[in-house]
């Protein structure tokens, strides 16, 4: 080979490896970035103001819960039950897409459709529980908290337990996950407390589980899903040619026999 020639290949091989090198260079690049971007976005829905959650839970089933502006919607498709908090966050209308009922109440006056229930037959309570903060953390992409029941706390339901004050149903334990960085509205959140018969938190409730007396562990309150949405007026319009109801109750039974059999005994 002439020595032109092995200067030709020499020079071509040079850049291959050059072109090669670069290309690993970008490839490696993007990684970081992509690596960067993901854990930078971990908490991506941090101050979204319009969110839309599916929550499952023990005492309502399943929900869809509208987070906006607008004000806060949780919709039941079991029920057809819709219940809407707009601002300035003082009253409570529900609906019932079934039965064409519309019920009004103050926020102050709104009671939980299945606390009662709860607590007569169940023997579960939880409103009265005092939780303390433990660790902030990130759940389904937003920044949250972990609220707990004290071991003194633990301790005080125990012994009241000894007494025969509560049943063996009660809690022994409690676990609550809440938001923190989802810009609610205070007397929002305190509704969907009501609603769900939690504690009152300082975020929007995400997640709730206890173990009973007798140890047995139970998820009470969780969310599948949280996404960005686009919620407009319409969403929140209340029926205008549906019936006045006299109570929260009368929306959620359909005067069926099995139905309310179900809400009292919570078989959702």
């Amino acid at each position: 080979m002439s020595f032109c020639l092995r200067l030709k290949v020499k020079m071509a091989w040079r850049r291959t490896l050059h072109l090669f090198l670069v290309l690993c260079a970008s490839l490696i690049g993007s990684q970081i970035f992509i690596q960067s971007t993901e854990a930078t976005s971990e908490n991506f829905l941090d101050g979204s103001n319009s969110l839309r959650l599916l929550q499952g839970s023990w005492s309502a089933g399943r929900q869809e819960i509208l987070i906006s502006p607008f004000g806060i919607k949780i919709s039941n498709p079991a029920t057809q039950v819709v219940m809407i908090l707009p601002p300035p966050y003082s009253e409570v209308h529900a609906y019932n897409s079934r039965t064409k009922r519309l019920f009004h109440v103050p926020l102050n006056k709104f009671v939980s459709p299945y606390a009662t229930s709860m607590a007569t037959i169940k023997g579960v309570t939880f409103t009265e529980l005092k939780l303390n903060k433990m660790r902030a953390l990130t759940y389904k992409g937003c920044s949250a908290e972990q609220w707990v029941l004290s071991k003194a706390a633990s301790e005080r339901q125990q012994a009241l337990r000894a007494r025969g004050e509560i049943f063996r149903a009660s809690p022994k334990t409690f676990e609550m996950l809440t938001s923190t960085k989802i810009p609610v509205n205070k007397q929002a959140i305190h509704f969907v407390c009501v609603y769900y018969a939690l504690p009152d938190a300082t975020g929007l409730p995400l997640a709730a589980s206890y173990y009973n007396m007798i140890n047995t562990h139970h998820h009470y309150l969780t969310t599948a899903k949280i996404s960005a949405a686009n919620a407009t007026a319409k969403d929140y319009a209340l029926p205008t040619n549906f019936k006045k109801a006299d109570s929260i109750s009368d929306l959620v039974l359909s005067g069926q026999s099995d139905d309310g059999m179900k809400l009292i005994l919570m078989d959702h």
